[in-house]
């Protein structure tokens, strides 16, 4: 995954950390902490946006949308919800 994040972001002309990791808030990076699922899923649901609008990858139909929502649902944060049900509708 870390090559074909490499290669997209390369075709952009823009660094990773440019697109995919802003930090964990409040001006802080923290290379060294572990990442969580919502962290995760907004790392990857950036680079297939920012793919699809350079035309790296397809823009996708319109999936069907299950309703649904997870036990810890009011736990993800708000930056993520779309992040995480967008993963967890293309079963990522």
């Amino acid at each position: 995954m870390l090559e074909q994040i490499y290669q997209i972001t390369n075709l952009t002309g823009e660094r990773v950390s440019n697109i995919v990791i802003l930090g964990t808030g409040e001006g802080k990076y923290e290379p060294m902490a572990d990442v969580t699922r919502e962290q995760l899923a907004t790392m990857l649901y950036r680079v297939i946006t920012k793919a699809q609008a350079d035309g790296v990858f397809p823009k996708e139909t319109e999936i069907s949308h299950v309703e649904f929502a997870f036990d810890d649902d009011s736990a993800i944060s708000d930056y993520a919800k779309e992040s995480v049900y967008y993963m967890a509708q293309r079963s990522i």
